[in-house]
């Protein structure tokens, strides 16, 4: 049940929580930090970035930190990456 609460945590962070319109404030601070990054000469430590805005990537690592295991981590991934095209199923639209 662990798991399943945390997948569906991720994605409301990475996809579904809009009432502050999170997506675009997060796509601008990614995007000014990713200028920072490549202004000082960091320019390989954008691919870390992913982490802030992809649901598997998210879930995967949140996941390890929290249990430990890296099966359990590995599902939780796989669920939170359910739960987003089961969403985008049901909203009818498609990534």
């Amino acid at each position: 049940m662990e798991i399943l609460g945390l997948a569906i945590l991720v994605n409301f962070y990475t996809h579904w929580f809009n009432p502050f319109n999170i997506q675009q404030w997060k796509a601008k601070q990614v995007e000014k930090l990713v200028m920072w990054l490549i202004d000082k000469q960091l320019w390989w430590l954008q691919s870390l970035l992913r982490v802030l805005w992809c649901e598997k990537c998210l879930a995967f690592w949140v996941g390890l930190l929290y249990f430990q295991n890296i099966f359990a981590a590995a599902i939780t991934s796989l669920l939170a990456y359910s739960i987003k095209h089961f969403i985008l199923f049901l909203n009818g639209t498609s990534n």
